[in-house]
């Protein structure tokens, strides 16, 4: 079974278990700021690759964000399980479903998608902003309390490791700006809570977004332009 019929099957199966109307994350009562959230607020970016590396192939590329994906749905998989594990409250455990099945929809989502450039920034952007809401927004310990270590352990490993794919396509100047758009689209939506499911269209609609879409669909990165991407992907 190839990897994306194996997502969809998980998709499949995780929404006839749990619905699609689970509820949304609760707000809860204000916690302390905790050191794991201050990593988060004050990581650094990952080092874009060297003006010297070969362009990206997009079937390498493919590979890559395919990997990812299946990845995310088994660490997460396997955070939301260990909360829901022993578990008591009704309302954590729909929260933790909730969590596990809106991570592997967007991911689906993202991976089904026909444009490779747009693809590698919605993952991204969905991780991303998932952290921001449960870890630097404090919304795992809000709703977790003591159970929440292991969800925001997981999801920090896979904000680091989804930062990591454009840093391979991306200049330094074009990674510190794709996460400036992000966080910039938080500070300015504080109140969306469905966050796995913004994608860079909605960032695009900026000057400053469509600009950085363009210049890597352009090949001014790391990641082969548009015309080639599009004879490598007829040649596959």
């Amino acid at each position: 079974m190839d990897l994306m019929a194996s997502i969809r099957m998980r998709v499949r199966l995780l929404a006839a278990l749990f619905g699609l109307s689970a509820l949304l994350l609760s707000t809860g009562c204000v916690s302390s700021a905790r050191e794991s959230r201050d990593d988060d607020l004050t990581r650094p970016l990952p080092k874009a690759g060297q003006s010297g590396q070969r362009q990206i192939s997009i079937q390498e590329l493919d590979q890559l964000t395919y990997a990812y994906a299946d990845r995310f749905f088994m660490v997460i998989s396997s955070a939301t399980t260990k909360i829901e594990q022993g578990n008591s409250d009704a309302n954590q455990r729909r929260i933790a479903h909730r969590i596990e099945l809106n991570g592997v929809l967007s991911m689906n989502d993202i991976v089904s998608g026909n444009d490779p450039y747009s693809q590698v920034f919605d993952l991204v952007s969905a991780v991303t902003l998932e952290s921001r809401l449960l870890i630097d927004e404090n919304r795992a310990e809000q709703v977790f309390g003591d159970r929440a270590p292991v969800l925001i352990n997981a999801i920090r490993t896979m904000r680091v490791e989804a930062w990591n794919l454009p840093a391979k396509v991306l200049t330094q100047d074009q990674l510190e700006r794709l996460d400036y758009i992000v966080l910039e689209w938080r500070r300015t939506h504080p109140g969306i809570e469905q966050v796995a499911y913004v994608k860079f269209d909605d960032f695009a609609k900026l000057r400053v977004g469509n600009s950085l879409l363009n210049e890597v669909r352009a090949g001014h990165g790391l990641l082969a332009p548009l015309k080639q991407a599009s004879q490598e992907l007829r040649a596959d």
